[in-house]
């Protein structure tokens, strides 16, 4: 019987298969390289477990999808494979970018999918990066879970970065980076594209501390992070505070916030421009500190503003006058507007914006001013008299 076994169809294999333990091998050899004839086997529990011929197409298998039916298959019917085979299939399937790592890591059944796991990451790690990033999809990430990943770096950074924590991620990528994270930047720079929040922050300086100036992306996120928080926000003055006292040479945006509190709660209007004359004009972080304290002291009096512009360097000077000028201001505002303008004329200090604001005032416009201060204090309305016949 056993020489014409070898011929022998699928169909007439399968009848005989209870009872010629030849007709059961031959069942499973067709269905080792036919995977349509496998729901079709019979109830087979091989005697040798056939390990060459499973061996053999696990090598030859073309992508992961044929490895889990094979591995699915040596379960079913006995067959001879150990995790070595599997892992080696695996890591070859891995290395081309031939099948779906997550839909792989699914179909093996439950005893095999630590070998197959540690053939894929093993295989990852050798491929060419572009397949690398090609086969870990999201699904794929988190289908293999949790590694040593020192021993893949390049395959775990891609896995870490893939969490739904960029927090814990960027913790992990940082531990992962001495042991071979050539790419750790661009992974961090997917992780922060947006900035991060306060709490964030607070997490990564707290949690990481120095290990921050390390990275060129992790550098950026002290500054980032006050980009859309106000200046005056609670949480932000104490992140601000973390910052100068943990990471003093990553503070610029911090001491620029700490000095928008300073000017604010500052005695005197020579200290706040004291305070205000350490800001570069033209920084947006150091426009928003001016703009803020600018609109704080609008609402103060015309005494206090011309005191602060007479402290003042020219920048600042511009910085304060920019948005009390573009308020679309009402008859009030004017008039208090030019009474700065009187007071500094006083003190002989030349503002050369207010100048030409009070300048370009239509000639009804600057009656009702002259009048108005007039009413305020004689004094200050012959000073913006005086003023304006200079120009």
């Amino acid at each position: 019987m056993r020489p014409t076994l070898s011929a022998v169809g699928f169909d007439l294999a399968s009848a005989l298969a209870d009872a010629i333990p030849e007709a059961a091998e031959r069942c499973v050899r067709l269905a080792l390289t036919d995977p349509d004839v496998r729901p079709r086997l019979p109830r087979i529990r091989l005697r040798d477990g056939l390990p060459e011929d499973f061996r053999a197409a696990m090598t030859e298998a073309p992508d992961l999808r044929t490895l889990a039916g094979l591995v699915e298959l040596a379960v079913r019917v006995g067959g001879a494979v150990d995790a070595e085979c599997v892992a080696a299939a695996a890591a070859a399937c891995a290395r081309r970018g031939d099948g779906d790592v997550a839909a792989a890591v699914e179909a093996t059944p439950p005893l095999w999918r630590k070998a197959l796991v540690h053939g894929l990451v093993s295989g990852l790690e050798a491929s060419p990066p572009a397949v690398r990033r090609a086969m870990l999809t999201p699904e794929a990430c988190a289908a293999l879970g949790d590694q040593d990943w020192t021993l893949a770096p390049r395959t775990g950074g891609l896995v870490l970065s893939a969490r739904a924590d960029r927090l814990t991620a960027t913790a992990a990528l940082v531990e992962l980076e001495p042991h071979g994270l050539p790419d750790i930047e661009d992974l961090l720079g997917a992780l922060w594209a947006e900035a991060p929040t306060v709490p964030e922050c607070r997490w990564l300086v707290e949690r990481l501390g120095p290990v921050m100036r390390r990275f060129a992306v992790l550098r950026a996120l002290p500054r980032r992070v006050f980009d859309g928080v106000p200046l005056d926000a609670a949480e932000g003055l104490r992140l601000a505070r973390l910052i100068h006292d943990r990471l003093p040479t990553l503070a610029g945006a911090a001491r620029t916030v700490l000095t928008f509190e300073r000017a604010l709660r500052a005695g005197s209007e020579e200290d706040v421009a004291r305070f205000l004359a350490t800001l570069r004009r033209g920084e947006p972080l150091h426009e928003r500190a001016l703009a803020g304290v600018a609109r704080v002291f609008a609402g103060r009096s015309p005494a206090a503003r011309a005191r602060v512009l007479a402290a003042a360097p020219d920048g600042v000077r511009d910085g304060l006058l920019g948005p009390w000028l573009a308020a679309g201001l009402d008859r009030r505002g004017r008039v208090d507007l030019a009474e700065v303008g009187a007071r500094l004329a006083e003190a002989g200090v030349t503002v050369a914006a207010l100048d030409a604001w009070a300048d370009g005032l239509g000639r009804f416009a600057r009656r009702q001013v002259e009048s108005a201060l007039t009413d305020r204090d004689p004094r200050l309305a012959a000073a913006w008299r005086r003023a304006r016949r200079g120009a």
